[in-house]
């Protein structure tokens, strides 16, 4: 629509009418299901229909997501026991693609946003939970959801970027590897982010998978430009 007026075109009504009707609809309004079919299995995924809803662009499947669940399923001897990380997991794509065809010791899904957190968590059980494996009642603030599927160990946790050191120097068990997919898209958020990522690469053999779709350049060469300074210093 901006691209229309900033090129001096006319929208009509009825555009205007259907965005107001996308933008003001209820999280519960614009829930579908997305169906994907991986390793001659089917992932099923809650979400928005809308790219924001609820404040966040974490209510929805990005192609970050995907390509990267498709990569880590071609590697998978690389995850295969390991100890895994998610931040800014959203619906959880990436992690249930890994848990189903990987065999991570442990997987964790991150996330900052209390809905993104609800809906991932419906998602783990939607594809994880059979009879057997019933959630573990937590009292954690920061532990949403935690179950076992074939012998992972799998959490829903609250974690926000600026807390990760404090996270990982909480743990018994220090994740083997962190991973992240479409989650370079607030210039804002990257001090924060490389801080921690660059304390949990202090550790010996760890390191960090970032999928990331470049839709601004400059965004990116920022992320760049903050792992040069950091890692530089």
């Amino acid at each position: 629509m901006s691209k229309i007026e900033e090129g001096g075109g006319e929208i009509y009504d009825s555009i205007y009418t259907a965005y107001c009707k996308l933008i003001s609809a209820s999280l519960d309004e614009s829930i579908h299901y997305r169906h994907f079919l991986i390793q001659n299995d089917c992932i099923s995924i809650q979400e928005s229909t809308n790219i924001i809803s609820e404040g966040t662009t974490g209510l929805c499947s990005w192609q970050g997501a995907i390509e990267l669940s498709k990569w880590c399923i071609e590697n998978k001897n690389k995850f295969c026991k390991k100890v895994i990380l998610e931040l800014g997991c959203g619906v959880g794509l990436t992690g249930l693609c890994i848990i189903k065809n990987c065999s991570p010791k442990q997987y964790i899904f991150t996330d900052c946003h209390k809905t993104v957190l609800e809906m991932v968590s419906e998602n783990v059980k939607l594809n994880l939970l059979y009879k057997g494996n019933v959630p573990a009642q937590l009292n954690h603030n920061r532990l949403k959801l935690q179950i076992t599927h074939n012998h992972t160990d799998v959490k829903v946790m609250e974690l926000r970027w600026e807390d990760i050191n404090k996270y990982i120097n909480e743990q018994w068990i220090i994740p083997d590897i962190i991973i992240g997919a479409d989650i370079l898209y607030d210039a804002d958020s990257f001090y924060a982010l490389v801080l921690g990522l660059k304390n949990f690469l202090s550790f010996n053999d760890r390191y960090v998978i970032i999928a990331a779709t470049i839709r601004n350049v400059d965004t990116i060469s920022h992320f760049v430009h903050h792992l040069g300074i950091f890692f530089n210093s």
